[in-house]
C-alpha cells in the first residue's frame, strides 16, 4: 500500500478511535473492508459510526497523513494565529501545520473552532486537497463556498455511494460517512497504482525454477482496472509474481485467477475464477 495512503488511513485510526479490539463488523462493506485490513479499529464504545468528528482531530489527521509529526511538534510551541487556540491546546502544533499548508482553514472572524464538529463540506474539501487536484473556487462564497470541491469529489468518486442527509453539506459529518469517503479516496489511489488481469497460474516452486514465494502466470486478458491504471502486460505474456503473506502457491497452481499486482510485481490480490472446472490427480494420455 502506498505510504501516503497508509499514513492517511492510520492517521484516521489514531484520530477516530483507540487501538482496542472490537470483533463485531458494521454491515457497511466499505467500513468493514477498512476494519478487515486492520486500518480502522473501534474502542470501548464500538466504532461509534454515528458520532461527529472535531476539527482539531481532523487537523491532526492531516498532519499525520503527511508524515508531519516532527514539523507539528516543532510548531507546538508557536502561538496560534487563531484566538480560540491557546498555546496549551493539545492540537496547537497540528493546527499550525495544517493551516500553514492550507489543508485546513480557519474562519473569517479569526477563530479555528477546534472543538467544532467538522462538516461534510469541510471533510470533502480536505480529501480533495489530498489528491492535489486544482480547484477553481472563484465566485463561490457563503454557504456555497465548497461547491467546486464537492463537484470535484463527485467526479473523482470520493463521494461515491455516500449519501449526505438532505444534501446538507454544511451539517456535521458522521464517522461512518467519513470512513466511506476515506475508503473511496484510498481505493482510487490504490487501484491507480495497481493492475488487474485474468491469468492462469502455470508454475510454482514445485514444478518450476522459482522461489517458494513465487508463481508464474500467463496473462489471458485485462481485468477491471482504474482509468488511471497503467497496464504493462498483454495477452500471452508470462510474468513471475511475488506472493504476499497468506497466499498458498499450491492452491493457485493450474487455476484461472483474477490477479491484482503492484508495480513491483507483488501479487496483492488473487480471486480464483469459479466458472471453470478444476481437476486434480492422474490423467491418461489419449489421441
Amino acid at each position: 500500500m502506498n505510504k501516503k495512503i497508509l499514513s492517511l488511513v492510520l492517521a484516521l485510526v489514531m484520530v477516530l478511535g483507540s487501538f482496542g479490539f472490537v470483533s463485531a463488523q458494521t454491515g457497511n462493506q466499505k467500513v468493514d473492508w477498512l476494519i478487515e485490513e486492520g486500518l480502522v479499529l473501534g474502542d470501548a464504545g464500538g466504532y461509534r459510526l454515528n458520532d461527529p468528528i472535531r476539527r482539531s482531530e481532523v487537523a491532526a489527521m492531516v498532519a499525520r497523513a503527511l508524515d508531519a509529526e516532527s514539523a507539528s511538534e516543532l510548531l507546538k510551541g508557536i502561538p496560534s494565529a487563531f484566538s480560540d487556540v491557546p498555546l496549551s491546546h493539545w492540537a496547537n502544533g497540528y493546527i499550525n501545520y495544517s493551516t500553514s499548508m492550507q489543508y485546513v482553514n480557519g474562519y473569517p472572524d479569526g477563530t479555528f473552532g477546534p472543538d467544532r464538529n467538522i462538516s461534510y463540506a469541510e471533510i470533502i474539501t480536505i480529501l480533495v486537497r489530498t489528491t492535489e487536484a486544482e480547484v477553481n473556487t472563484t465566485g463561490f462564497t457563503g454557504e456555497q463556498w465548497a461547491t467546486p470541491y464537492i463537484i470535484e469529489a463527485i467526479e473523482q468518486g470520493i463521494t461515491q455511494g455516500v449519501t449526505v442527509p438532505d444534501s446538507n453539506y454544511n451539517a456535521a459529518a458522521t464517522r461512518e460517512k467519513v470512513f466511506e469517503m476515506v475508503y473511496n479516496t484510498v481505493m482510487k489511489r490504490l487501484m491507480a497504482e495497481r493492475e488487474v488481469y485474468k491469468a492462469i497460474v502455470v508454475e510454482n516452486e514445485r514444478v518450476g525454477n522459482l522461489d517458494e514465494n513465487e508463481v508464474a502466470v500467463v496473462i489471458l486478458g485485462e481485468g477491471t482496472n482504474s482509468p488511471e491504471a497503467e497496464l504493462r502486460f498483454e495477452k500471452d505474456d508470462e510474468v513471475t509474481l511475488l506472493l504476499t503473506s497468506g497466499m498458498d502457491p499450491e492452491m493457485l497452481l493450474g487455476k484461472v485467477v483474477d490477479v491484482t499486482i503492484d508495480k513491483d510485481d507483488n501479487l496483492v490480490g488473487a480471486v480464483v475464477d469459479g466458472s471453470y472446472d478444476y481437476y486434480t490427480g492422474p490423467f491418461a494420455a489419449m489421441d
